[in-house]
């Protein structure tokens, strides 16, 4: 269960040089009389590390937090951690995200695709996205149901799978799919409100906060048969499994071709939203990183 940022951030502490690692030092204790803060002692855990290694890093942590119980459950087995480490911090719907009216969402089409109705990618473009499998589960949906339904691929960062972004030119319904990047949140809310449906099947766990978005401006949504997703949307959600893309396109055509189910996950959606507040979320997490920084 390897973690990208945790990763990184191993890879950007062994590129310092000494004489940065002294300013680091200095600049973190400079309002302290003692350097034995936590952040001071994760960073020399890294430091003394020759590779990676995150159970090391998880069993020296004084706390650990989870965005479910399926992933702190995960964690306990597989890294044998003591629960009583571990806090489970739902993420919250942003709260900025609220639906739109008629004649927004028609300008939103309009301007981004020909005034057609479209499903919603959000989310970070890489390899663990899923997105090859959205491609054909969009393929057999466009096959089958013979719409003008188009497909937008949004992100607020810029993609990290070129070798996605390149497939896209050889894809078949290509004119039929928008890659928008690097988008102000701004726009990502419109885009999101004005969505016929927002899927996103990744199997990452860290994906669910743009579903609770789109609940949130009552839009329906489908996400990945896991049961982290399963744990916090419960039945205001569709659920294809993210390996097989003909049950993915079920799931499309489903939203597609029965309004009654449609307007049924919206209703529903929009009250599972409201279970999750992000000022709870953060009061916590911030409860959490200052009994963590805080010095032993």
């Amino acid at each position: 269960m390897p973690n990208r940022s945790a990763d990184a951030l191993f890879q950007l502490v062994k590129s310092l040089e000494k004489s940065e690692k002294r300013n680091f030092r200095l600049y973190v204790t400079r309002n302290t009389d003692t350097e034995d803060l936590k952040i001071i002692q994760l960073f020399d855990v890294l430091d003394k590390m020759n590779s990676y290694d995150e159970k090391q890093l998880l069993q020296k942590a004084k706390s650990i937090i989870a965005f479910s119980n399926v992933l702190k459950e995960e964690i306990q087995q597989q890294y044998k951690i003591d629960e009583k480490k571990i806090a489970v911090l739902y993420p919250g719907a942003n709260r900025n995200y609220q639906p739109v009216n008629t004649e927004e969402k028609e300008q939103v089409k309009e301007k981004y695709t020909e005034g057609k109705e479209y499903f919603l990618f959000s989310g970070a473009i890489h390899p663990r996205s899923n997105l090859i499998n959205l491609l054909k589960a969009f393929s057999l949906f466009k096959k089958r149901q013979k719409s003008n339904m188009q497909l937008i691929i949004a992100s607020d960062t810029v993609s990290e799978d070129k070798t996605f972004v390149g497939s896209l030119q050889l894809y078949k319904f290509r004119n039929e799919i928008k890659l928008m990047e690097n988008l102000d949140q701004d726009l990502l809310k419109k885009i999101t409100a004005t969505a016929y449906a927002c899927i996103n099947v990744s199997p990452l766990h860290t994906d669910i906060a743009s579903l609770l978005n789109a609940m949130q401006c009552e839009v329906p949504v489908i996400a990945g048969n896991l049961y982290a997703a399963i744990e916090q949307f419960g039945e205001a959600a569709l659920y294809a499994n993210e390996s097989v893309p003909e049950d993915i396109a079920e799931k499309l055509m489903l939203l597609y071709k029965d309004e009654n189910k449609r307007n049924d996950l919206i209703k529903k959606g929009l009250h599972q939203s409201a279970k999750f507040n992000p000022d709870a979320t953060a009061i916590q997490l911030w409860q959490n990183i200052l009994a963590t920084i805080q010095p032993l």
